[in-house]
């Protein structure tokens, strides 16, 4: 019976970490949809060069 109150101990414990885990990632997820679109880590790209690149990636794709 000891073992018994044990496992579903355990068990309950899993289950709050999970949601704890996903209440994290939810928040994470948030943040990055609300964040602003002119990340600073990638250099910004003229529009003039967007029709090339729009061209290069759809030939990738079609690899």
């Amino acid at each position: 019976a000891v073992s018994e109150v044990k496992d579903v101990q355990s068990t309950l414990s899993e289950n709050l970490k999970l949601n704890d885990s996903d209440r994290e990632l939810e928040e994470e997820l948030n943040e990055l949809l609300n964040s602003s679109s002119n990340d600073k880590s990638f250099p910004q790209i003229p529009d003039a060069e967007l029709p090339e690149l729009e061209k290069e990636l759809h030939s990738l794709l079609l690899e």
